[in-house]
C-alpha cells in the first residue's frame, strides 16, 4: 500500500473512532504525571494511542519506501552494467566494474563465457559461488574436451548438443556402449549415428558388424580389409568378403587395387575364387580376376577369360600378354593408377 492512502485511510479510521468515542463520552479527563498535568476529553484520550501508531506505520513505510528505492536504483545500475559486461563479452573485450548488489553477481561472471577470447586457463578468473553452476560448467567443460561424464543428474532432451556430444565421448570411451545403441534400434542424431558407424567398423568383431550393420560404403568396407589385413583374429570368410565387395560401387581400378592388398593374406586359390565370383556380380571387378591369374600365373587362363570378354581384347592385361610373349617383361604397376 502506498503511504499517501495508508496515510489518508488511517486518519479517515481515526476520526470515525473519535467522533463514535466523543458520541459516547464528551467528558475530559486529566493525567497528570510529575508536576504536569494534561486535561483532554476522553475521545481524544482513546484515539492517542492511534495516532501514535499510525505516525509511526507512516515513518516506517517511509523508510521503507526509501530504501526499495534506493535498491531498486542499484539494480537499474547493475542492469547496465551486466549488459555492457554481455556486449564486451561478445566482442572479446575484458570489461570490468563492481556491482552494487549481488542479484547480477552469478550472471555477469556467467557471461565471460561468452567471449570468443576466452582460453582455458583464463577460466580461473571466473569467480562463480554457486557451486552447482561450478559444477555444471567443468562437466561442460569436460565434455568438450572428449570426456565422458554421468548425466543421470541432469535432465537433458536426447536432441540437445551436450547429451549427443557425451554420448559420442561414451563411444570412443567404450565401443561396447556403440553395440548396446544398436541393440536398442534407437533413432539417433546424424552425428551420433555415424560416430556409434565409425566405432563398430573400427572395433567390433566382424560376427557384430554382421549381426548389426554390414558397412554400406567404399571407405567402410576398406576399412574393414585393413583390419582383415592387420588383425589376427579379425577374420573375414569368403562368402563374407562377396557380399561386402559387392554393389558398393568400386571402380576397376579400386577393384584391382583391394587384389592387391588381399593376395598379401589370403591365399592365391581362394582371392582367384572371390574375384572369379564377383566379376559375374559386377562387371567392374574384370579387371580384378584378371589381376589375380596375372599374378599367379595363370596365363593360360587369363588368354582364355580375355578371349570370352572380347569387349576387353584391348585390356591393359591383353597388351601386358602380348609383351610377354614378345619377350618384355614390363612391370604390372605401369599398367595400374
Amino acid at each position: 500500500m502506498r503511504t499517501k492512502t495508508f496515510l489518508f485511510y488511517s486518519i479517515f479510521y481515526i476520526g470515525i473512532v473519535g467522533i463514535f468515542a466523543f458520541v459516547q463520552n464528551s467528558q475530559s479527563y486529566t493525567l497528570s504525571v510529575l508536576d504536569f498535568s494534561f486535561t483532554m476529553p476522553i475521545a481524544v484520550w482513546f484515539i492517542l494511542p492511534l495516532c501514535v501508531f499510525t505516525l509511526l506505520c507512516t515513518l516506517h513505510m517511509m523508510f521503507s519506501n526509501m530504501e526499495l528505492y534506493f535498491k531498486n536504483r542499484a539494480l537499474d545500475e547493475d542492469k547496465h552494467t551486466y549488459i555492457e559486461s554481455a556486449k564486451n563479452a561478445l566482442l572479446g573485450n575484458v570489461y570490468h566494474k563492481n556491482l552494487k548488489t549481488d542479484y547480477y553477481k552469478i550472471p555477469v561472471e556467467i557471461t565471460k563465457i561468452l567471449s570468443p577470447t576466452l582460453k582455458k586457463d583464463d577460466k580461473e578468473y571466473l569467480k562463480i559461488d554457486d557451486k552447482d553452476l561450478r559444477s555444471i560448467i567443468a562437466d561442460i567443460e569436460d565434455i568438450k574436451n572428449g570426456k565422458f561424464i554421468e548425466l543421470k543428474k541432469f535432465c537433458f532432451s536426447k536432441d540437445n548438443p551436450l547429451y549427443i556430444q557425451n554420448e559420442i565421448n561414451h563411444i570412443n570411451f567404450d565401443f561396447n556402449y556403440a553395440i548396446e545403441l544398436l541393440k536398442s534400434k534407437a533413432k539417433f542424431d546424424e552425428n551420433l549415428s555415424k560416430a556409434i558407424h565409425k566405432a563398430v567398423i573400427e572395433k567390433a568383431s566382424f560376427e557384430d558388424i554382421k549381426k548389426y550393420q554390414m558397412p554400406d560404403c567404399k571407405k567402410c568396407t576398406l576399412k574393414l580389409i585393413d583390419r582383415y589385413l592387420n588383425e589376427p583374429n579379425f577374420g573375414i570368410s569368403q562368402d563374407d568378403f562377396l557380399n561386402l565387395l559387392e554393389n558398393k560401387g568400386f571402380l576397376k581400378d579400386e577393384f584391382i587395387l583391394i587384389a592387391r592388398k588381399l593376395e598379401v593374406k589370403m591365399p592365391p586359390d581362394q582371392l582367384i575364387a572371390l574375384f572369379d565370383k564377383l566379376k559375374d556380380i559386377d562387371y567392374e571387378a574384370l579387371d580384378g580376376y584378371f589381376y589375380t591369374l596375372y599374378t599367379f600365373g595363370m596365363i593360360d587362363e587369363l588368354q582364355e577369360q580375355i578371349n570370352k570378354f572380347e569387349a576387353n581384347k584391348d585390356n591393359r592385361f591383353s597388351i601386358l600378354l602380348y609383351l610377354k610373349e614378345n619377350g618384355k617383361n614390363v612391370p604390372i604397376d605401369l599398367f595400374i593408377k
